[in-house]
């Protein structure tokens, strides 16, 4: 079989894998954010409006939008042309992640596969903010506890390393701090009991934190538990770098280290941008569900990916809501999913969109 015919075979496979899997992607976007729903029951698609289950046949990606041109079989109910919308771009998006990390950047297939559940995630996401304003913590919260461990699992996520901030960081802690000759044994479990440590360290702040600031709202498990892991994970990598040779040279190293600074860089970022905006002009600037998601998008990009990815969301942003308001007067406009878009070509066109700013900054300072 030829390379080009293979291609196109694996990528078309991608797509039509995409539109089944964007049929439950929409079951998604309606439940998640439904307390008195749940993913998986009832288990049967039902029509909002009449609660009829919708039959195997009526659940076809877009064909069944189409034959039933837009209704509900039972009611006759307009059901939201977000269905056949939400499962042609999961279809585009899988076979777009297929091409360009599988086939042309020659990612592991076991990577791509965690990358499309990402970026499912990520979709559902943008949706689910556009309609509600809204992300959900099991999304956000849950992609930044998955992130730093897949770095270390899927080694080649990280695609392109390039010197920067997280290896010069690694470099100068493995220059200043001492090192001891410790046997493979000793260092496991160094490095576990410091990992745990500092994981219950970071968990019991972290509650004390929110119950002083926020004491009229639950601890929170997944914020909870997320502060103990990034608390871990960093007073691991710093004790792996005092304890093992050469540890910062190593690709996982390199990883881990990216991804933890890539997270801090995001939500810190959306953070001070929306507590500078909130004192400038007196009311909420950015939402507290931005600068988790930001997080997790800048675990996966790195620093330099979350700072690119948040300037061209922000031209994102204003290319469309700037019309908005002018057509319809509404002033909010949600920016979850411009983050979104933005980090997904970051991620998957870092040079294009490093040679598109540039361009464009360009236009300001010559």
């Amino acid at each position: 079989m030829y390379p080009e015919m293979y291609e196109v075979l694996v990528v078309a496979t991608a797509v039509v894998f995409g539109l089944c899997v964007g049929s439950f992607l929409n079951v998604c976007i309606y439940r998640l954010p439904r307390e008195e729903l749940s993913i998986a029951k009832p288990r049967r698609s039902f029509c909002p409006s009449c609660k009829a289950q919708i039959s195997w046949s009526d659940n076809i990606p877009v064909l069944s939008w189409l034959l039933l041109r837009g209704r509900c079989r039972g009611c006759k109910s307009a059901i939201s042309i977000r269905y056949p919308l939400v499962e042609i771009l999961t279809g585009i998006l899988c076979g777009l992640v297929v091409w360009r990390f599988h086939l042309e950047l020659g990612g592991g297939l076991a990577s791509c596969l965690f990358l499309l559940v990402l970026f499912c995630g990520l979709l559902v996401a943008a949706f689910i903010d556009a309609e509600l304003r809204i992300l959900p913590d099991e999304l956000t919260v849950g992609g930044m506890h998955l992130l730093p461990p897949a770095m270390l699992v899927f080694q080649d996520l990280r695609w392109a390393p390039r010197a920067g901030a997280p290896r010069e960081l690694l470099a100068w802690m493995s220059a200043s701090l001492p090192s001891w000759e410790v046997s493979p044994g000793a260092v496991v479990a160094i490095l576990c009991v410091v990992v745990l440590l500092f994981f219950v360290a970071g968990c019991l702040v972290y509650r004390l934190y929110r119950t002083w600031r926020l004491p009229g709202e639950a601890n929170g498990f997944f914020s909870v538990s997320l502060a103990g892991l990034l608390s871990g994970l960093a007073a691991g990598l710093v004790a792996a770098v005092c304890l093992l040779p050469g540890f910062q040279e190593s690709v996982p190293a390199y990883n881990l280290a990216s991804s933890l600074l890539g997270m801090l860089t995001g939500s810190c970022l959306v953070f001070i941008i929306g507590v500078v905006g909130t004192l400038v002009f007196r009311k909420p600037a950015m939402g507290f569900g931005d600068v988790k998601l930001m997080g997790l998008l800048g675990a996966l990009t790195g620093c330099w990916g979350a700072v690119s990815g948040f300037f061209l969301a922000c031209i994102l942003g204003s290319i469309v809501g700037i019309p908005m308001r002018l057509i319809s007067g509404d002033r909010h406009l949600p920016f979850g999913p411009f983050l979104i878009i933005a980090g997904v070509f970051v991620y998957l066109w870092r040079d294009a969109v490093d040679l598109a700013l540039q361009w464009y900054m360009g236009l300001f300072f010559v």
